[in-house]
């Protein structure tokens, strides 16, 4: 007797002070995100970004109060990050 038994997909939380993208608030108020470099993050960015079902929990260093709404949406819309 074959018995087949379909994995169960779970969703994985990678959890690190760093995430895998830098957040900047420039003097003109934008917001720029780029790839952060070396370490874990780098190590782990290209896995979280080939599996869309995966959420990188860290922080992204201080943010102003007016602009972390946006900060928060932006990395988890874009970035899969919190």
């Amino acid at each position: 007797l074959h018995q087949h038994h379909k994995a169960s997909q779970g969703k994985l939380i990678l959890v690190s002070n760093r995430l895998p993208v830098h957040v900047d608030i420039k003097s003109d108020n934008t917001i720029q995100f780029r790839s952060s470099a070396g370490g874990l993050a780098t190590a782990l960015h290209g896995f979280h970004k080939d599996h869309s079902g995966t959420l990188w929990v860290g922080w992204p260093g201080v943010i102003p109060l007016e602009h972390q709404e946006v900060v928060k949406n932006r990395l988890l819309t874009e970035y899969g990050c919190y």
